[in-house]
């Protein structure tokens, strides 16, 4: 009996949502999710791409940096790609949170 009193609550609460100014709904959860770790495959693909690591004969350390291509600095859009990143990963919880947290909270 409490299997279906939770579909019922359940899409009770989905039904509500739609109706809100800003509609969350699983299709924009998913949507970020995927985004997400296409930022951040696109992020490790750069590191392993331009990750350069060098030996210094005069302290006897190795020193590893990333490369350039001209004028572009690969740094840069790491950190770039890092912040869309660190904003969607947000976005994904707080759409989870309004998706979710009713219906854990009963």
């Amino acid at each position: 009996m409490s299997v279906t009193e939770d579909v019922f609550d359940e899409l009770e609460h989905l039904a509500d949502i739609e109706t809100w100014i800003f509609n969350f709904s699983s299709k924009r959860l998913n949507f970020l999710r995927d985004l997400s770790t296409i930022i951040a495959f696109t992020i490790n693909i750069f590191m392993i791409a331009t990750y350069q690591l060098s030996f210094d004969p005069d302290s006897g350390l190795n020193k590893a940096k990333f490369s350039t291509a001209g004028d572009f600095d690969v740094s840069i859009a790491i950190n770039i790609l890092g912040y869309f990143q660190l904003v969607t990963s947000t976005l994904m919880l707080i759409f989870w949170f309004f998706i979710q947290g009713p219906l854990i909270l009963k």
